[in-house]
């Protein structure tokens, strides 16, 4: 199992940060990869939804489960069910207030690559190549999806202050 955890500081208010994050079926437009979001089931503090996502080139679908924490600004994330290079994804977002004006967003996963049979992963990746592969695309996604919330919650903040005029 491997953990990561990437962050940013971004300049908006938790509430306006945490709000980009909890809109899952905006993140077609949010994150460049992501095809299409289909929203399986959502309650008052949840959500499942099925995600298409361009990786590296290849388009791959996942189901996702997000626990939705607004009192403490934390959406927890596990795939229910993994796309083809993973045995096990999950993690956090957590949005944490610095300033009135500034958050900390903290991304964090914990991820395994699905194990080989016969030697291969998928039957064509060496463990090792699945493995570099995974973690490659994690990394990259991670800066990725950390600008994009950044850009965005900037762009709703600045709108709204300037609509507001503080």
């Amino acid at each position: 199992m491997f953990h990561t955890e990437h962050c940013v500081t971004i300049d908006a208010p938790v509430e306006v940060v945490y709000n980009v994050l909890a809109d899952v079926e905006g993140y077609a437009k949010l994150f460049p990869p992501t095809q299409e979001v289909i929203m399986l089931e959502e309650g008052a503090d949840y959500q499942i939804a099925k995600l298409v996502v361009d990786v590296s080139g290849q388009i791959q679908s996942w189901t996702t489960r997000r626990d939705l924490d607004a009192s403490n600004r934390i959406i927890r994330y596990q795939q229910i069910q993994t796309a083809p290079l993973m045995e096990q994804m999950g993690g956090e977002w957590r949005c944490f207030p610095l300033r009135e004006k500034q958050t900390q967003l903290v991304l964090t996963h914990d991820f395994a690559p699905r194990a080989a049979v016969d030697g291969l992963v998928l039957g064509k990746y060496t463990p090792e190549q699945a493995e570099a592969m995974v973690r490659g695309a994690v990394e990259h996604n991670s800066v990725a999806d950390l600008a994009a919330v950044k850009q965005e919650a900037e762009r709703r903040f600045q709108r709204v202050t300037a609509v507001s005029g503080d």
